[in-house]
């Protein structure tokens, strides 16, 4: 496989202006003019359903949409519902399959509204801070933007899912980091990095713990 690789404005600028790219966008869209979506609005953009190197993308990659599907989709990516890479868990057939049909997923629409109410954290997950919460607790912190001083605090404080969603996110980097011991320690004090300098990738997107 080809390793050459695009930085994002070199994708903006350069790939997306290229007669390459303009010949195989025109090619998709004369193939299937019909959004694959809604199947109700005429295509207008073509969605990389996964990135991969620019010089190895693949026809079956690609998916003819109009705007307001495009934009839907995006926002399924960005909400970590849809993947857009290949793993062992999603093949380039099953990520089609959930773009396909995202206008009629039932369970993105619960999702979504999830993301947007408030819950208290459960249990399971206090149950998880507990053993990181001096690496967690000034990040969570953030998040919230108010003080919280220990778990009893954290017990009874509202989070939006999408703040939960963060808090998960500072955990798994917390138990990452202590399960690899990756903090320093100097004179029986931890000297530990900002959590959001880290990332932990995962082969899934990782929705709410319910």
């Amino acid at each position: 496989m080809n390793r050459v690789k695009y930085t994002r404005d070199e994708y903006r600028n350069e790939y997306l202006q290229s007669d390459e790219w303009i010949a195989l966008r025109d090619s998709i869209m004369e193939s299937n003019p019909d959004c694959q979506c809604c199947n109700e609005r005429k295509a207008s953009d073509v969605h990389h359903m996964v990135y991969r190197n620019i010089v190895d993308i693949k026809v079956t990659d690609l998916l003819p949409v109009c705007r307001p599907c495009y934009d839907t989709l995006h926002d399924a990516i960005s909400n970590n519902y849809i993947p857009n890479r290949e793993s062992h868990k999603f093949s380039i057939e099953d990520i089609t399959k959930m773009s396909i049909g995202i206008l009629t997923d039932e369970k993105y629409k619960s999702y979504k509204r999830w993301l947007d109410s408030k819950h208290n954290l459960k249990q399971v997950v206090l149950d998880r801070i507990k053993p990181v919460i001096e690496a967690t607790l000034k990040q969570i912190r953030g998040i919230k933007r108010i003080q919280i001083n220990d778990l009893e605090d954290l017990a009874t404080i509202e989070f939006t899912g999408r703040q939960i969603e963060k808090v998960m996110r500072v955990i798994r980097i917390a138990e990452h980091r202590r399960q690899n011991k990756l903090d320093k320690r100097y004179n029986g004090r931890a000297h530990k990095t900002v959590a959001s300098n880290y990332s932990v990738r995962t082969s899934q997107p990782k929705h709410p713990i319910k």
